[in-house]
């Protein structure tokens, strides 16, 4: 067995494709719309868009840069999740881009 990468967001990606496509979701609806427990937890939640996540735009931190994450990694995504929650973005939604995976572990 062998990690693959990030080779799993580009699925991830064109799942988005299809179901924005399908009318089933909106890349211009917020994460706070999608994910209301988020607000006030992930700063910017009722700012950052779908299609920020899709495009690493959000400025939600990377959960994989925190302290320890490579030496203790999170058993599950759950866990991931509560390493960025109540620290502050690195950047307003839009203005930048870095890639974050916790971009799409939120997707």
């Amino acid at each position: 067995m062998f990690k693959i990468a990030s080779i799993g967001k580009l699925y991830d990606a064109v799942a988005i494709a299809k179901l924005v496509h399908d009318g089933k979701i909106s890349l211009d609806s917020s994460l706070a719309f999608y994910m209301p427990e988020l607000k006030g937890r992930i700063e910017y939640a009722d700012k950052v868009t779908l299609r920020m996540l899709v495009q690493h735009r959000s400025g939600i931190p990377n959960f994989t840069d925190t302290p320890d994450f490579w030496s203790h990694p999170p058993e599950n995504g759950h866990e991931a999740l509560k390493l960025i929650l109540d620290m502050p973005a690195d950047f307003r939604p839009g203005r930048h881009y870095a890639y974050s995976n916790t971009n799409y572990l939120l997707i």
